[in-house]
Order: C-alpha cells, then structure tokens, then sequence
C-alpha cells in the first residue's frame, strides 16, 4: 500500500537566495499601478516600477511645483517624467518648477499654455517630445541643458516672444522652432547633422545664423519665410538644397552654395528679390529649376572652368551676369589712405 505522509511532515524545500535586484523588484511590483491625486496634481503610475508620470492640475493654476517625490498611502513614488498634454491649454499658468527627478519631458506637455513666461529644464531632462511648448506665445526665454539629446518636431513653433535659444551638444537633428517671430539668436551645436522640415521657418528676427559644418541634410521650409534673413552659409557636405527652403526670405543678399551641391529644388530661393550674389563653387551646374531662383539679375559667380557648361544650361544660363570666382569682389579690407609725399 501507498506510503502515508505524516501530517506534521513539511516537504523539503530548496534554498531561495534573494539578491538585492530580487528584493526592489518584490518592492516595486507590490506598488499600486494607476491614476491618483496627490495635492493639486494628478498622477499615473508606472508599470515598469516605483516611478510616476504627472499627467496634469486637479484645477486651473498660476504657479506650479512639482515634486521629486510624493507620497500615497504607504507608498513613496520618483517622479520621473511629465506626460502627453499633461498641461496642455493651461492658459493661467504663469510658472512651473520641474523637479530634477523628470527625465521626458512629453508630446504636447505645455502646448497653448499662452501664458508661461520662463521656465528652467532641469539637467536630468534628456528627451523633449513633439510640440511640447508650441503655443507659449509668452514664453521669452528657455534654458535646454545639455542633458537633452532629443528635441521633438515642433517642439517650440509659435513661441512668439522667444528671442534667443542655445541648442546643446548631443542634438543631431532640429525642428522645432517654425513661427517663433521674435527669435534673433540661435546656437546650433557642432553634433547637428540635419535642419528638418520647417525647422525656422517664419522666423522673421532671425538676421543671420551660423550653420556649423557638421550639417549635411536641410529639409523642405528649413528657412522659408524669414524675412531678416541676409546671407546664408551653406556646409560644405549639402547636396541639394530642397524645395522652397528659403522661400520668401526677401532679405537675402548673398547664398554660397558649397562644391557638393548637385540640386536646387523648385522654389529653393523663390521670393528672394533682393539676392544679388550667388556663388557656386560647384565645377558642374547643379541641376536647378526655372523658379529655384527669382531674380535673374543676380551676380552668379562660378568656378573658371566650369563657364561653359553653366552658359549652357538652360537655367543657369538666365542670369545676365555670370563671372568667375577669381573676380569675385573682395570684401572685408578696408581702405587705407596713403599720403602722397612722406614727410621729414
């Protein structure tokens, strides 16, 4: 007959080693997951671990202050990110400190809040989402650090009263500041590879801006619309310079387009009536559209060698005055006045 186990017989069971990583992970799990109120701010747990995420004010606010950490019930939560339109059309908000925990920053946070005038992004914030201050027509002044790595499209258009923005290191690629009308400085970083889509596009200030070499892509509208704008530098690496990039910019006087350049897109420099000087260092025309260019009129300088096939090509050939670039004028030497008798 089958052998009776006796009651008061445990079963042998084997040695469980908990590490360290066992225990918080008991700890975390054990969290509630969901949406709570703590204090004037609602928020959502994660369900990755013990951080939350602030998805918007209880009410309409003046000033806010979000904490590094808060407290429900028996447990204690990081607050770790600010979620998707967390904020959004809070057009009472004045102010908002974010709490050096929040490391995203996301879609649509703070869009429409029209009445945020400055706000300080905290050195552990490394993503900023799409549009996440777009519509902050007060917003003057903003202060990216260089934990940020990643700046969402349109992540600042229509700040209206944006003047001046320094784009850390680390960021590859920009666009993000489309209809930001009083924005007269921009830094760019030597890390940025690509200018996207309307990435300054109606910024109207704007009067000059250095593009750093690193670049090698500028995308459709990159500059269309700004109006201030009087010379332009391309990088050394573009090759086409795409449609209706800088549209409208009736302020341009000078365009040095780099020896890579192998296309200019319809509309690349349409409405620009006041371009007078274009340089092509380019040894065989790009190809070019009737309306990539507006003003015929324009001095077109390019390499010696190279006249006869740019006389030739049926755009290039438009322009009425092509010259060599060893004629090129010589800028930036000043007269000197030399007297006609030396004295003793």
């Amino acid at each position: 007959s089958a052998k009776e186990i006796p009651t008061n017989h445990t079963p042998h069971q084997p040695n469980i080693v908990q590490t360290p990583a066992d225990i918080e992970q008991a700890k975390r799990n054990a969290l509630p997951k969901g949406e709570f109120q703590v204090g004037d701010l609602k928020y959502e747990a994660s369900e990755q671990g013990s951080g939350v995420t602030v998805f918007g004010p209880v009410n309409d606010a003046v000033e806010i202050h979000i904490p590094s950490q808060i407290k429900y019930g028996k447990y204690t939560y990081e607050v770790t990110s600010i979620g998707d339109g967390a904020f959004l059309g809070c057009l009472s908000l004045t102010s908002i400190t974010i709490p050096n925990s929040v490391t995203s920053i996301g879609e649509s946070a703070f869009f429409s809040c029209s009445g945020l005038k400055s706000i300080t992004i905290p050195n552990s914030v490394t993503s900023i989402g799409y549009a996440a201050f777009s519509g902050c027509t007060d917003l003057v002044s903003i202060n990216i650090p260089n934990s940020v790595k990643s700046i969402g499209n349109g992540a600042f258009t229509n700040c209206s009263s944006l003047t001046s923005i320094n784009i850390p290191e680390g960021i590859t690629k920009i666009s993000a500041f489309g209809g930001c009308t009083s924005l007269k400085s921009v830094h760019l970083p030597s890390t940025l590879t690509s200018i996207g889509e309307g990435a300054f596009s109606d910024c109207k200030s704007l009067v000059s801006i250095d593009i750093p070499e690193s670049v090698t892509e500028i995308e459709k509208d990159a500059f269309n619309g700004c109006t201030s704008l009087v010379n332009i530098v391309l990088p050394s690496q573009i090759k086409q310079v795409p449609w209706r990039a800088f549209e409208g910019c009736t302020s341009l006087e000078e365009i040095k387009l780099p020896a890579q350049v192998k296309g200019i897109s319809a509309n690349a420099f349409a409405g620009c009536t006041r371009l007078h000087d274009i340089y092509s260092y380019a040894t065989y025309p790009p190809f070019a559209e009737e309306s990539s260019f507006v003003n015929y009129n324009a001095y077109l300088y390019i390499p010696c060698e190279s006249k006869r096939d740019y006389t030739m090509d049926p755009v290039w050939s438009k322009f009425q005055n092509i010259e060599c670039l060893s004629d090129e004028p010589i800028t930036g030497v000043e007269n000197i006045d030399t007297p006609s008798q030396a004295t003793t």
